[in-house]
């Protein structure tokens, strides 16, 4: 009696619809916000592996939807996969509100009300894996293509920053001066109109150990030095125009951004051809402005070659 007790408390876990986490999809971190895609793991969400075939996205996928509330209101969300074990959607209806609740059904079975906290920004970049270093004295070389896996050190981490081709940027397709590149994430908080969170924008820093950076809180414009030299243009930031979710930013760097205490030239004042490893942080900013949150680091391989930028000669 016992033992088939047993089996049968097995039996009706091992259907049970269970939400187990809701992450943002870029990064996995346990971090949303308006309008972001967001994954949902858990246990029997649907029948069979689905992915949505036609724009824009649709609110069913085989027999499976998705529930967001907040605020009072509910609105079923847009898929854009479904499977037993994880759904990826968008995060819609929620601007504006601190917390909500997610409810997946399929057919005529629903999960319980998954809570969730929400965020005014939470942004993310989409993760593409571990490469060879392009710069050289991060060391001996590590092994290149786009690992999922780190396997050695040091291994710089790539994330999805494409060229105007679609080519992701590594070290065998590095970064130039003078080019528009874009980077893609979500989770930066869009409201319906499109308009960034206020009063505190996400940001962008790149940064460099002989560089001394600078800091772009994200808005359309050419970004200058403290001496007035352009260094970056943000053509765009804003959702995809295709893609629902999916945020972009269209960035361009000029070559001030390679200045020295106001000098256009590359350390070491020369010219020649000059490998750098820059570092790319994307982050949110607290409700007072300062403190940076959810931060997430990449780093962006860039090649400088003579005629690129205007140096000295040795």
């Amino acid at each position: 009696m016992h033992v088939w007790l047993g089996f049968l408390a097995a039996s009706l876990c091992a259907g049970q619809m269970i939400i187990s986490a809701v992450v943002n999809s870029a990064n996995g971190q346990a971090y949303t916000a308006p309008g972001a895609i967001v994954s949902i793991y858990g246990s029997n969400l649907a029948t069979s592996a689905i992915g949505a075939s036609s724009l824009p996205w649709p609110t069913v996928l085989g027999n499976t939807s998705v529930r967001v509330c907040a605020q009072g209101a509910c609105q079923d969300a847009p898929l854009l996969f479904a499977s037993p074990g994880l759904i990826n959607t968008v995060l819609t209806g929620v601007y504006g509100a601190a917390a909500a609740t997610i409810q997946v059904q399929a057919g005529n079975s629903v999960t319980s009300l998954a809570p969730i906290t929400v965020s005014p920004s939470a942004p993310a970049i989409y993760e593409e894996g571990y490469d060879c270093p392009f710069e050289p004295s991060w060391g001996p070389p590590a092994p290149c293509g786009l690992l999922a896996t780190f396997s050695t050190t040091p291994q710089p981490f790539r994330g999805a920053i494409t060229d105007l081709a679609g080519n992701i940027i590594q070290s065998a397709n590095p970064a130039r001066v003078g080019q528009v590149y874009t980077i893609w994430g979500t989770g930066l908080g869009f409201s319906q109109s499109g308009a960034l969170p206020s009063p505190t924008p996400p940001f962008i820093s790149i940064t460099h150990e002989s560089l001394y950076g600078f800091t772009v809180y994200l808005g359309v414009g050419t970004y200058k030095d403290t001496f007035g030299n352009p260094e970056f243009v943000v053509n765009y930031v804003g959702p995809s125009p295709t893609y629902q979710g999916l945020d972009q930013l269209n960035f361009e760097m000029l070559p001030a951004f390679f200045g020295v205490d106001g000098v256009i030239a590359p350390p070491p004042y020369a010219c020649g051809v000059l490998k750098y490893e820059l570092t790319l942080t994307i982050a949110a900013q607290s409700q007072f402005g300062i403190v940076p949150e959810f931060p997430v680091s990449i780093q962006l391989p860039v090649l400088i070659e003579p005629g690129d930028i205007p140096c000295n000669q040795p």
